[in-house]
């Protein structure tokens, strides 16, 4: 699994290196997707399954849900009322480092009642709040309007945070 993370991370550094996004990979880059997608269940299969399908409009049926715990590891939930109500959440910011707009993608468990992303700066500050709308997976935000630096962007469903990761706003 390691490896696979690796995989992962290099894909992503080489598409920051070329200034390219998850849309426009070479049919290799997406043939290894492919191949991490249908692996054993986990953080990297999930990832890649997400990639594959919300820009390459490939399903996938995964039994399990990869989502961070509070000890900062990934654990499986699955919902205790009826186990066929797994779900997954997701998000990415496109591009990142982003200079006047960044577009948020993401995936949102069916049953949300109240969805945002919560965008802070280093010190902690809320700099805006978004809100989702059910059934939806992707906003755009305009970053013109802030100071360029690093923030980091957190999903929050139904008052949790599902996920914290960080963007660089550059001018």
């Amino acid at each position: 699994m390691h490896n696979d993370y690796l995989s992962i991370k290099s894909l992503q550094q080489i598409l920051i290196s070329e200034e390219r996004e998850f849309d426009n990979l070479h049919s290799t880059e997406v043939d290894n997707l492919k191949v991490l997608a249908e692996e054993q269940p986990n953080f990297v299969t999930t990832k890649a399954q997400s990639w594959l399908d919300f820009y390459y409009e490939m399903d996938f049926e995964d039994p399990f849900t990869i989502i961070p715990s509070q000890a900062n590891e990934f654990a499986i939930s699955i919902s205790s009322d009826n186990p066929a109500n797994i779900y997954q959440t997701e998000l990415i910011a496109v591009p990142n480092p982003a200079s006047d707009q960044v577009t948020f993608h993401f995936s949102l468990p069916k049953e949300m009642k109240k969805g945002v992303i919560l965008v802070r700066d280093i010190n902690g500050q809320l700099v805006h709040q978004i809100e989702l709308m059910p059934n939806s997976n992707q906003i755009d935000w305009t970053t013109n309007l802030i100071p360029y630096g690093v923030y980091f962007y957190s999903l929050e469903i139904d008052g949790k945070i599902e996920t914290t990761k960080r963007l660089i706003v550059l001018k």
